[in-house]
């Protein structure tokens, strides 16, 4: 028998419904008043953790089912932060975790305090809900909806048209859309979901009593589930739901085998019901001597009571929708999103979830010049960029492996831990030099499965760094090799998707390189923003313009300095 345990309250998961949103199918792919839901909420927390000592304030990160999504919900948070300059605190590229914003394709790896799911599909400008969600549909889907919810240290608030009574699992075989049902369920009602989930039928009719009642309920129209649940505690007959195919209108419980094996009358008719009902289902009997005297008398009551909860479950969401409507404009247009529209693979296929994209916006590689936005929302193969693609592996950066190493968590602070420490440094160091000191020490802090990186940790890795040299740059401080530092340096080109660098995290050396092998660049009339696109940045915020343009102003200066005597 399964029953649900006491438990607190605990909604560090939640649904947020939004099913006034339209998804623009075929389209731009988006759900525009879902994300506008989405940078409501992540606005309303950024303002009041301002409110907060710095230390103090939580992480936020948005996750979305598609790269559309994404893109259009940082559209949305990019006018925000113009609107709000006070933002920008939380998307500054030298925090340890900025804001951000991926789709299910990119977001591995990454963990935020808060994090706010866009399901983003729903049903489309005709009213069609189909049961794909793009990369859930796909093998391998579940992996990428666990990766999703796994995200969020401390909350997780899913955004969602639908609920799980509207997924109807037996359309699809996708494992992942199951699994997708069963978390919106919890999300929904919380621990009370996790055992009532089913299974559907597990067993054939119980009784040939049973059997006698699904024929009269299926003649009059109803869809009898037999044996519906997940162990030893059955419902007799489940009656699915004729307007959502993925929930139950009733349970119909027969004096059956499973009647019969109860111990005491209070075990059958007390518990039980009391339980289910728990679970919100709502309970229907039928007695098996009612049944032998009058079989149709009681098949009619049956149906007329179902008759009577569909009437009420209709009322309860005409009156849901209605509140809705009172406060949503529903004759809204979808606006389309060009930069970001593939209208010829859209008239191939009706639905296409695109390749993974690349990672966040910050995040760069060198890409030949884009002249338009359509090229920088897509990772193109550099065949024009300062740095060829067939360079060596050795020459491009790589994000060190210290898994040869030892970690020891419990000994971090330990005098005999030094030569661990150490090793794990200059191990860092000789694969990444130059590289900013708090990403040395985040390296560290991931070695010994910390999410954080304090300031004793700090300290303790601050006492191996004092035989390196430094330089002090606008995004932060950072460590080279001994006698190592040059004014421009070859700019390395990720070895993987990994390894990919904000603008903050790459020295000045190196993206000064990057404009030197360019000199058209120098020419332009917006040379920041041609080395923001030779870099495949997709949106250039303020800190990093201003980066970009300490960069060519180093680049000038070094032109100035070598032409005498070349």
């Amino acid at each position: 028998m399964t029953f649900p345990s006491p438990a607190v309250e605990d909604r560090a998961v939640q649904l947020r419904k939004v099913p006034h949103g339209v998804y623009d199918r075929g389209k731009s792919r988006t759900n525009k008043i879902e994300a506008e839901a989405v940078v409501k909420e992540a606005v309303a927390r950024m303002k009041a953790w301002l409110r907060l000592p710095e230390k103090e304030r939580p992480t936020l990160g948005v996750i979305t089912l598609n790269i559309q999504q994404q893109s259009l919900i940082l559209d949305r948070l990019d006018a925000a932060r113009r609107d709000d300059p006070e933002l920008e605190w939380f998307f500054a590229e030298e925090r340890v975790e900025p804001t951000i914003v991926k789709n299910l394709e990119n977001v591995q790896g990454d963990e935020r305090d808060v994090i706010l799911f866009s399901i983003t599909f729903w049903k489309d400008a005709a009213g069609i809900l189909k049961m794909d969600f793009g990369a859930l549909n796909r093998d391998g889907g579940e992996r990428r909806l666990n990766v999703a919810v796994t995200r969020a240290r401390q909350e997780l608030i899913v955004f969602s048209g639908f609920t799980a009574d509207q997924i109807d699992a037996s359309r699809t075989k996708a494992v992942a859309v199951h699994h997708l049902k069963t978390y919106l369920d919890y999300a929904e009602r919380g621990a009370i979901a996790l055992p009532a989930q089913d299974d559907g039928s597990v067993g054939g009719f119980d009784s040939p009593f049973e059997e006698a009642v699904a024929a009269q309920l299926e003649r009059r129209g109803w869809m009898v589930v037999p044996q519906v649940g997940i162990s030893g505690f059955r419902i007799d007959l489940g009656i699915r739901h004729p307007d959502l195919a993925g929930a139950y209108l009733a349970g119909v419980e027969c004096d059956g085998a499973t009647y019969h094996q109860s111990a005491t009358a209070r075990d059958r008719d007390k518990v039980r019901e009391q339980v289910l009902r728990g679970l919100g289902w709502d309970i229907l009997r039928v007695w098996s001597t009612d049944w032998w005297f009058d079989a149709a008398g009681c098949a009619g009551r049956l149906h007329a009571n179902l008759e009577s909860l569909l009437d009420q479950s209709r009322a309860r969401r005409a009156a849901e929708q209605e509140e809705i409507a009172t406060h949503w404009d529903m004759g809204h247009n979808v606006e389309g999103i060009d930069e970001i529209r593939d209208d010829e693979a859209a008239a191939i296929v009706d639905e296409v979830t695109p390749p993974p994209a690349p990672a966040e916006t910050e995040r760069v590689s060198v890409e030949p010049p884009a002249t338009s936005r359509a090229v920088e929302t897509t990772e193109a193969q550099p065949d024009a960029g300062p740095m060829p693609a067939d360079i060596p592996d050795k020459r491009r950066y790589h994000v060190t492996d210290l898994s040869s190493f030892k970690a020891d968590p419990d000994q971090f602070f330990e005098f005999g831990y030094r030569d661990t420490l150490r090793g794990m440094i200059e191990a860092i160091i000789e694969t990444e030099n130059p590289l900013r000191t708090d990403i040395l020490a985040k390296r560290i802090s991931r070695a010994h499965g910390w999410l954080r990186t304090g300031g004793r940790i700090r300290e303790q890795i601050d006492l191996h760094l004092r035989g390196y040299d430094t330089t002090r740059e606008s995004s932060g401080e950072f460590i080279w090799k001994q006698g190592a530092i040059v004014d421009v340096l070859a700019y390395r080109q990720p070895v993987n998707e990994d390894a990919r660098r904000a603008v903050a995290d790459i020295p000045l050396a190196e993206l000064a390189s990057v404009a030197l092998d360019n000199p058209d660049l120098l020419d332009d009339t917006d040379p920041v923003r041609y080395l923001a696109r030779l870099l495949g940045v997709e949106r250039l915020a303020a800190v990093s313009r201003a980066r970009l343009d300490e960069a060519i102003t180093r680049a000038r200066q070094h032109i100035t300095t070598v032409q005498p005597s070349g």
